[in-house]
């Protein structure tokens, strides 16, 4: 009598038919069996560590950059006024100058006709006038666009402007007199505040964080 067969073993000898080896399963493995990608995509992620920066401004500037909440700098927001005043009271010198000779060549009858004919004004007082305004206008324009954008810039909270303070003046990152800014506390602009992240946790761990004793900041290693 013939042996039967069992079609679920198969010939000796003979291979298995491959599995399908579909975009989904891969990643399906990858996510959830720790399978690890042949390739070396992963060493070559960079993770700042302040601490492999040399002292002085280059650790300072990794430090600032590791946390929005660290991005605090001076507005220098009297100068900035100060600037804008001095333009503003040349500007208007140079436009009662244009008023003056405005008038004096309206009153000239060889001169009248430049008022009307920018070609016949072209080497004139009133032309080099002109691009004197041109250039000194523009300079205010982008200044007073500068001092408008500026001043949208939210202020820190205090407990951030403490934080960034205290770690600069306890760590003495930079000589004495190179960290002198941060002591005008409210010229100070924090452009990577965002009001979404300020919550409570934040807030106690930045507290407990100010009555810790002068350290370094310790960064995660690399994994």
């Amino acid at each position: 009598m013939q042996a039967s067969e069992n079609p679920s073993s198969a010939p000796s000898g003979a291979t298995a038919p491959a599995k399908s080896d579909s975009l989904i399963g891969r990643v399906c493995r990858v996510l959830f069996s720790g399978e690890q990608p042949l390739d070396d995509r992963h060493e070559r992620i960079k993770i700042e560590q302040p601490e492999k920066y040399p002292d002085g401004y280059p650790r300072l500037a990794a430090v600032v950059n590791s946390d929005d909440n660290f991005v605090i700098y001076r507005r220098f927001g009297r100068l900035q006024a100060r600037q804008l005043l001095e333009l503003e009271a040349e500007l208007t010198e140079l436009e009662e100058e244009l008023d003056r000779i405005d008038s004096t060549q309206e009153k000239d009858s060889e001169l009248e006709p430049n008022l009307h004919n920018r070609e016949r004004a072209e080497n004139s007082e009133r032309s080099r006038l002109m691009r004197k305004i041109s250039e000194r206008k523009h300079e205010y324009n982008c200044m007073v666009l500068q001092e408008h954008q500026l001043r949208s810039i939210p202020r820190p909270t205090p407990t951030n402007r403490k934080s960034i303070f205290d770690h600069i003046y306890q760590e003495k990152f930079l000589d004495e007199g190179e960290y002198n800014h941060i002591f005008h506390v409210e010229d100070m602009i924090a452009p990577g505040y965002n009001d979404s992240e300020d919550d409570w946790v934040k807030s106690f761990v930045q507290s407990i964080f100010q009555k810790l004793p002068s350290r370094r900041l310790q960064f995660p290693k690399t994994p």
